[in-house]
Order: structure tokens, then C-alpha cells, then sequence
């Protein structure tokens, strides 16, 4: 206002000198003009304060958003509770926990994109509150539901000729297959036990899983910007060279991974001795240990219960990454990486967990 208050006394004074500098016709079309510019130029103002009003979005309020949590936490609450109290048909019953399952998925990528100006201790509970719900839902499919029936998965993809054949199946839920070293094993079933949130189980998203010493490259017409996972490998190189949805990542050893942009969140849930390039809007990374991390991140990434961590700036790592990065909006590097927050560090100093990764590192 004070801003138009200025211009507005501006223009007075201009029409003042310029009326007594010119007579006629000439000093009004000057003047007419002048006012015309004026009166584009407050529309304008107005137009843009009316976009800006129209697109503020009200979850930016973290109160208003710990709200719509709670209020959403208490609904499914009370789903749960009448599924478990009032008798009803296994395939009624399998629809609602679906349906929970989702909503669960949804408030959780939400919380990913509201961490940015949520308190860590507000994300904590949040959190908390939506692994809880999340175990509630999987007893109660366990106490109301039959037991899945075998089946298959779908025959894998082949590899070009040039790459190791490699399947290309959906993640299935057996991840501690026969194939599985000790090492491989033993990380699965922490990382099962602590991994309380996340986008949707592995279970549900296409990706790669149960592989050792493999390389496998991914390209954009297969990861089809949708949503993809990484679960149970130990020593492979994996390039994923497309943007996606939503990347989870999930009990790998020994492995490098590279990937295009992740225009939601990446989950980590078990890494140990691995390298990963992730870019992506957000980044939570759980239960990971001696791991190099190259990230690019419009939020701070997130650590909980790792250690031995050394980060620095993403590197696009194929032809045509850096347009892809900039479709995503990942283009710059926002030096988050720097700013790391360890939730499982509550003090005020630098956290023991993570470090910047020393320049002369070959990681």
C-alpha cells in the first residue's frame, strides 16, 4: 500500500510538470496515457494478489494441518474399531482396510511434502501416529482375512542384449527368498520392523527385487514416471534413467544406485555400504549405515536410527537428466544436503550420524 501511495503521488507530480510545460491537446494525450498506464498497472496489482490469495494452500498452515491429522487419525480410528466390534462379509471387510491403507499412504506422502515447515517434533508424531494405524490395519487383515492364495508373479522383462538378464517383475512379498544371503536376511527383517511409514508397501509398487551382483539399467519408457521400488539386493548397480512418481528403497547391501528425478518423496528403509544418487522433492532415510548419499532435495532429508552417513550434491549421471531435472523442478542444486535433520539427535549440536562427505572422497 505504501508502495502505491509513492507511485500514486509520482504520477501527480509528473502530471503537474507536465501540464505546466505543455498546452492543449498535446499535454491531455499525454496525460491520458499516463493515466492508462496507472490504471493497467493497479489491475495488474489486483490480478496478482487475487492469483496468489486463490493458490495459497491452507495446509501451508501448520496448525491448520495438524488439524485435518488429527481429525483424519480419529475417523479411521473409529473404522477400525467397528470393524473389530461388528461382524461382516471378508470381502466388505478387505474393501475398508484397502481403502484405510491408501488414506494411510496419502497422509503419509502429505506429511513428506509438510515437513518443510512442520516441526521436527510435530513430524515425529505424525509419524508415529501413522505406523501405528498402519500395524493396526495389517492385524486386522490378518484377524478378518483368509490367507492369500499362491500365485506367480508376472514373467520378467528382458534386458537389452548388451546388459545381464535381469528380471523385471513386480516386488513380491516374499523378500527373504532362499536366495537371500544371512547379511540380506537379517537387514529384510529389521527393516520390516522399523519401517512404519512409507509411500505404499513394496508389496504394491513395480520394481526390482531379490537380486545379487546384477547391473540392471531402467529406462524412462519403463518406469513410466509412476511410482517404483528397490528391495532386497545386495552388490548390484542399478540406474533408473526416468523421473517417477515416488521411489522406495528398501534392504540393500553393497550397491550402487543412480536415478532420475522423484517428483514426491523417496523412502530408505535399510541400506548398509551402498552409494546413492536420489534426487527428489523429498528424502527420508531409516535404518541406513555407512552409505554415501549424492542428493538433490527441495525439503531437508530426514535421518532416523543411521549412521556413518556422508552427503553431498547430486551429479545427473545420463543424456538428457539435466532436462528431466528441470521438468521436476530439481535443476538446482538447493544446498539442502548440507542441513541434513537426524531425528533420532535431539540436541542443539551436530549430529554424530552424518557428515559432508570430504572433497577428495572417491564414494
Amino acid at each position: 500500500m505504501e508502495g502505491e501511495r509513492n507511485e500514486t503521488s509520482d504520477l501527480e507530480s509528473l502530471s503537474a510538470s507536465v501540464g505546466s510545460g505543455l498546452e492543449g491537446d498535446k499535454a491531455a494525450q499525454i496525460l491520458n496515457k499516463l493515466a492508462l498506464r496507472e490504471a493497467d498497472r493497479r489491475a495488474q496489482l489486483k490480478q496478482q494478489a487475487a492469483a496468489s490469495s486463490a493458490s495459497a494452500a491452507p495446509s501451508e498452515s501448520c496448525k491448520a494441518f495438524l488439524s485435518q491429522i488429527d481429525q483424519w487419525q480419529q475417523n479411521s480410528q473409529a473404522i477400525l474399531d467397528n470393524i473389530a466390534s461388528a461382524p461382516r462379509q471378508e470381502a466388505d471387510v478387505k474393501a475398508e482396510l484397502d481403502k484405510l491403507s491408501v488414506s494411510v499412504s496419502e497422509r503419509e506422502q502429505a506429511a513428506a511434502q509438510a515437513s518443510y515447515y512442520l516441526p521436527s517434533y510435530d513430524s515425529r508424531q505424525i509419524a508415529s501416529t501413522l505406523g501405528n494405524l498402519r500395524e493396526q490395519i495389517e492385524a486386522a487383515k490378518k484377524m478378518h482375512l483368509g490367507k492369500k492364495k499362491f500365485g506367480f508373479s508376472r514373467k520378467p522383462k528382458k534386458l537389452p542384449a548388451s546388459l545381464p538378464a535381469t528380471p523385471l517383475a513386480e516386488v513380491h512379498t516374499n523378500h527373504a527368498n532362499a536366495n537371500s544371503t544371512p547379511q540380506q536376511q537379517q537387514l529384510a527383517e529389521h527393516t520390516a520392523a522399523h519401517s512404519g511409514s512409507g509411500c505404499r508397501s513394496a508389496q504394491q509398487l513395480r520394481g526390482l527385487a531379490d537380486l545379487q551382483q546384477q547391473t540392471v539399467v531402467v529406462n524412462a519408457e519403463e518406469l513410466a514416471g509412476g511410482e517404483y521400488s528397490l528391495t532386497n539386493l545386495q552388490g548390484c548397480t542399478v540406474h533408473l534413467q526416468g523421473p517417477m512418481s515416488a521411489l522406495q528403497i528398501r534392504a540393500l547391501v553393497e550397491c550402487k544406485v543412480s536415478t532420475g528425478p522423484v517428483t514426491g518423496p523417496t523412502f530408505v528403509y535399510g541400506a548398509e555400504d551402498c552409494t546413492l544418487q536420489l534426487a527428489s522433492h523429498q528424502i527420508r532415510i531409516h535404518n541406513a549405515h555407512r552409505c554415501a548419499l549424492h542428493i538433490r532435495a527441495r525439503s531437508n532429508p530426514i535421518i532416523e536410527h543411521s549412521d556413518g552417513l556422508q552427503f553431498t550434491d547430486y551429479t545427473p549421471a545420463y543424456a538428457g537428466c539435466d532436462d528431466q531435472l528441470q521438468a521436476a523442478g530439481l535443476h538446482k542444486d538447493s544446498g539442502l544436503w548440507r542441513e541434513v535433520q537426524d531425528f533420532g539427535w535431539l540436541k542443539h549440536s551436530q549430529s554424530p550420524n552424518w557428515c559432508i562427505m570430504p572433497v577428495n572422497s572417491t564414494s
